[in-house]
């Protein structure tokens, strides 16, 4: 009885001996699957995150390979690659990489009819238990196809619609020079913005067959790029010249073939400013016909 008796004792701590190597086993395969790393766990490695491909055209195509590296002792498994959008697709050359081992990621950005600062991120899943999921960006300007119009039938040129894709739209407060600015959506002023001085160029009554020319000053509370810029008027020219980090000096000018009437439009420009991609000048004015007379009275 005796005997039997120490036969179940120690029957009883092997089981629980076997009960807490199971457990163990357990946690440490989860460990390794969701997060706790281990000496036999594998590590990514990347060295560059970021592309920047500067200034791009619509419906172009942007290739570019990102690269990786597994510096782990374990198999680096690639789960799965997805991007932020449909514009832009990826792929991994690799699903497995053993330790030491290196592997590409193709991605290709499609411009599409996009305009403006641009910025679009690529995700890679792998089983790396202390990154599971790594983000590459990529970023750029993609300019505006410029209006061309050389037949000004129309006598009274104006543009209604104006852009609106991807463009900020602010409510300035009456202290311009301070450079603050009221963000509806959040109701609230932000600094370090662009402002235009002026904030509209009007050109007022031109006579017919002369060109004229308007100066506006672009300043921003810290250092930008003016990457592009496009008008919705096809008579008007634009020539932009940098000053300093922060400010530059916009050439406005009105061709001597503006078509008689009224012209209402706007100019665009496209800067690196992630949070005002876009800067909106409205340019108005009326081109008379020269058999008008027009008379300045001085008093």
């Amino acid at each position: 009885m005796k005997t039997c008796f120490l036969i179940l004792i120690r029957f009883g701590f092997f089981l629980k001996c076997f009960s807490v190597f199971a457990i163990f086993c357990g946690v440490s395969g989860f460990g390794i699957e969701y997060g706790f790393s281990d000496e036999n766990s594998p590590k990514i490695l990347v060295k560059d995150k970021n592309f920047n491909f500067g200034k791009a055209n619509q419906n172009e195509k942007i290739p570019h390979v990102f690269h990786f590296e597994n510096i782990g002792s374990g198999i680096l498994r690639v789960r799965k690659v997805r991007s932020s959008c449909g514009c832009t697709a990826a792929l991994a050359t690799k699903k497995e990489l053993d330790p030491g081992e290196k592997g590409d990621i193709n991605v290709t950005f499609s411009t599409g009819s996009m305009e403006g600062h641009k910025s679009k991120t690529v995700f890679l899943h792998t089983n790396d238990p202390g990154h599971p999921v790594t983000e590459f960006k990529i970023t750029g300007v993609i300019m505006a196809k410029s209006i061309q119009n050389s037949s000004y039938q129309n006598s009274s040129y104006i543009d209604k619609a104006f852009p609106g894709e991807d463009i900020i739209k602010f409510s300035y407060s009456s202290d311009l020079s301070s450079g603050k600015v009221l963000r509806p959506e959040k109701n609230k002023f932000v600094q370090d913005l662009i402002i235009p001085s002026p904030a509209s160029v009007d050109f007022y009554a031109v006579v017919e067959g002369i060109s004229i020319e308007k100066e506006v000053l672009i300043r921003g509370k810290t250092p930008f790029l003016i990457a592009g810029e496009r008008t919705t008027l096809p008579f008007l020219s634009i020539e932009n010249k940098q000053e300093n980090k922060s400010l530059y000096k916009l050439s406005v000018k009105l061709s001597e073939k503006a078509p008689v009437g009224r012209f209402l439009g706007s100019i665009i420009l496209y800067t690196d400013n992630s949070f005002q991609p876009s800067v909106i000048i409205r340019v108005s004015g009326r081109v008379i016909p020269k058999d008008e007379t027009v008379f300045a009275v001085s008093q």
